[in-house]
Formats: structure tokens, sequence, C-alpha cells
């Protein structure tokens, strides 16, 4: 009899044995789960807002705008918030408990945008997502490369400057619009872009006037002829459709309230 408690002791912990992972998988402290889970959700972001002073890696071009990619921000962050509530405060490291306190708040604030839809009023009386995307001619300039992301850029100006409409006209249907009084001389620059036309005086071409001389003459001559192509067929037409948008359909519905 107990030969034959002991077998069935030894095949019990070979079963328990073969059943068991060879290694278990780690388990992360609070300080490292909240910096894999800030870490993967900052890299997301940067490779969705599009590029700018503090996002030089970002692909070239205008952030997409659109149903899918504000939906997926609204699903990103709102998994990030609930990924960071199950985080014990009082685990993390007395530093790490700053961090956590600073990138709440900030994931907070990213997903009341997305569940508010601001981006359905991507104007205030301060700034425009035009006027944004023409301070990009203000940049620097040093290598062909920044040239030709710049170009890439202002060919992403269309679809762009659609979606950003869209959103406008989805936010004007819920009253979401700023007031008349911000919106008054608001087109001026688009104006400029129209009256200047695929020329040197185009603010667009601003960058291409004087190029280093780092970069060979004939390299210029190519960039500086595309760049004159591109505010032809992508950059003027573009901001021909923002006018008549702002005077017709979004500036008389504002409220002269503010």
């Amino acid at each position: 009899m107990m030969k034959t408690w002991q077998s069935m002791v030894t095949i019990m912990a070979v079963a328990v044995a073969a059943a068991a992972p060879l290694h278990a998988a780690p388990v992360l402290s609070a300080d490292a789960r909240l910096q894999a889970l800030y870490t993967a959700e900052y890299a997301w972001r940067q490779s969705v807002l599009g590029p700018d002073e503090d996002n030089k890696d970002a692909p070239p071009g205008l952030p997409d705008v659109g149903p899918a990619t504000q939906a997926a921000k609204l699903e990103r962050w709102t998994r990030t918030l609930a990924a960071l509530d199950t985080i014990r405060v009082a685990d993390l490291a007395p530093a790490q408990q700053v961090n956590y306190a600073v990138y709440r708040q900030q994931i907070v604030a990213l997903l009341n945008e997305q569940k508010f839809r601001e981006y359905e009023k991507p104007l205030n009386s301060d700034t425009s997502f035009w006027a944004n995307v023409a301070e990009a001619a203000r940049g620097d300039f040093v290598t062909e490369r920044d040239y030709r992301n710049y170009l890439l850029m202002l060919q992403s100006i269309p679809r762009y400057f659609d979606q950003n409409i869209a959103n406008m006209r989805a936010g004007l249907k819920r009253g979401f619009i700023p007031p008349r009084i911000t919106l008054q001389g608001r087109d001026t620059g688009v104006a400029q872009v129209i009256d200047a036309g695929a020329s040197e005086a185009s603010p667009f071409y601003a960058p291409f006037k004087a190029m280093p001389a780092a970069i060979p003459a004939a390299t210029q001559a190519a960039l500086q002829a595309e760049a004159l192509t591109v505010i032809r067929d992508a950059v003027v037409p573009a901001h021909r459709t923002l006018p008549t948008f702002l005077r017709d359909d979004y500036m008389p519905h504002a409220s002269i309230w503010a």
C-alpha cells in the first residue's frame, strides 16, 4: 500500500512539473509597468500627431485627423487610463509617483479632448489649422531631406484641409463653433496664398528662395521647380476651398456672443 501511494505521489509530481511553464513570466514592478506603459503610449502618440519641433522623427506630412484616427485616439487613451488605474501609487518610488501624477493628468486631458470631440473646432481666437500649416514655411531648412519632407507636407495639405473641414461641419451641426467676432479676418492669410498663386511670391515658397550652399545647384533647381508644381497642384486648390466654406457655411452660423 505504501508503495502504491508513493507511486501516485510521484506521478502527480511529474504531472504538475510537466504542466508548469519552463520559465515563469517575471512580475514587473510598479515602476517598470508605469515606464513600459508611458514609453509605448508616447511612441504611438508621436506617430499619429505628425512632425513638429518636439517630434522631428514623426513620419513627414500632416497628421491624419479623420474619423478612424480620432476613434483610435479615443480607444488608445481609454485603454491607457484604465491601465494606469491598475497601478497602485503607493507601490511606486517617490520620483515615479510624481511621474504618475503628471502623466495621468496628461492622459485625462487627451482623453477628454477626444470624448468632447475638440477636433471638431480646429480654430480659436489665436490660431487655426491653416495658420499652423503656414508656420511650417518658417522652419529650419538645412539639408535636402528637410526640403523633401516639406514638399511631402505640402502635398498632404488637400487631404488635411478636407478632413478638418469635415470635422468643422460635424461641429457646426451641434453648435460647436467659435464666436463670430473671433472669426473676422481669419481668412486673410488664405487669400494671400490664393492671390500669390503658383509663384515665388507664395508664402509657401519662402524656404526655396535662399537655399543652403551645401545643396548642389542642380538639386536646388529641381526642388524649386517641384515646389512650384506642388503649390500649383495641391496648395492653392486646397486654399481655394476654404474661404467659400468659411464665408458661406461656417461664419454665418457662429454665435454673436462669446
